[in-house]
């Protein structure tokens, strides 16, 4: 994915080389802004793509694109179940159902809206695994701590289902936030680094 643009791209691994593979429009040509997409992860038959949830650089309201989560069905091999297209967002489901969950989030809630250079909101890594969402927040820094929020996957896209969001603050030392999440067998391995 790629945090300026409205669309992401299929790759595969042969050896040692990375193959490009089929552009996937995220959101319609005529959408103000973009989804400011900073995660991805591949799990229970989705790729599952994160907006930052943040205000942009500048802390101006436009970039109401970003508070968005993005998914896209596979098979087992990673090929979308709907043919990619590079004109319209096919086969991309979205949800803004989680903008709730961390304004409500304890620890969360108070930096929700506010720009990055000010400790706001702004989530970077997504991993998803046992049924649950992991979001790592670069900011807010807080007495040294980084957040991790979860919810239910599903329940992102099923309005009438709860979300259970749950937050665990990680001592990551000042200023440090997470810059990305991946799951592994056993947990979920946290990247770490500034959060500015």
């Amino acid at each position: 994915v790629n945090d300026e643009k409205k669309y992401a791209q299929l790759f595969r691994i042969d050896g040692r080389t990375l193959r490009p593979g089929a552009v996937i429009r995220l959101t319609g040509q005529d959408q103000r802004g973009d989804p400011d997409a900073e995660g991805a992860a591949f799990a229970d038959g989705y790729f599952w793509v994160i907006g930052s949830h943040g205000r942009t650089r500048h802390g101006d309201e436009a970039g109401v694109s970003r508070f968005v989560v993005l998914r896209v069905a596979a098979d087992r091999r990673g090929r979308p179940m709907v043919p990619p297209s590079t004109e319209e967002p096919a086969g991309v489901a979205a949800s803004t159902r989680l903008g709730d969950a961390i304004r409500e989030a304890t620890g969360l809630g108070d930096f929700y809206g506010k720009p990055l250079a000010a400790n706001g909101v702004n989530i970077e890594g997504v991993a998803v695994a046992g049924g649950r969402m992991h979001l790592g927040f670069r900011g807010p820094s807080v007495a040294g701590d980084g957040f991790v929020l979860s919810v239910d996957a599903d329940a992102v896209f099923t309005a009438r289902k709860p979300l259970h969001p749950t937050v665990t603050r990680l001592a990551l030392g000042t200023a440090t936030g997470i810059r990305d999440l991946a799951a592994v067998r056993g947990g979920i391995l946290v990247l770490t680094g500034p959060v500015n």
